[in-house]
């Protein structure tokens, strides 16, 4: 199945990885609970290789987990058998910072959120109890 996705989805900017190894490093959450090797594993450059990849997904009948930094509650990070991982900590930025609101990709974690609310003289009003956590995960 890791060669059909990887058919439909050659001409992406970004990495498609259907090697072991990745498959095999990302099976996991952090607490070692659940494991399923996914079929491949995105690392996206858009939102653009995100909508690529749910399409093919779709058409192919694969199951799709969007993971940050894998520290998720009972498995929520971990693929459902034979599925595809999207790996969002390359989409970690943090865009934009305003008086009430602050524009973040997925992949970004609450500290890197803090550096740079604290550069304008803000913090957000609530805030986890762990910081390094990705703000997708949290919101998820």
């Amino acid at each position: 199945m890791n060669d059909m996705i990887a058919v439909q989805l050659n001409d992406l900017e970004c990495r498609l990885c259907t090697d072991l190894e990745t498959r095999k490093r990302l099976a996991t959450d952090l607490g070692n609970i659940l494991s399923e090797v996914p079929c491949a594993v995105l690392y996206p450059h858009s939102a653009h290789d995100i909508a690529r990849v749910l399409t093919a997904a779709e058409q192919l009948g694969l199951s799709v987990t969007v993971r940050g930094l894998g520290r998720s509650v009972y498995g929520h990070s971990v693929v459902r058998p034979g599925g595809v991982l999207i790996d969002m900590s390359a989409l970690n930025k943090v865009h934009k910072v305003e008086q009430y609101r602050c524009i973040v990709d997925a992949g970004a974690t609450w500290t890197s959120v803090l550096e740079a609310t604290i550069a304008h003289g803000l913090t957000p009003p609530v805030l986890t109890d762990f910081v390094d956590l990705s703000v997708g995960g949290t919101l998820s």
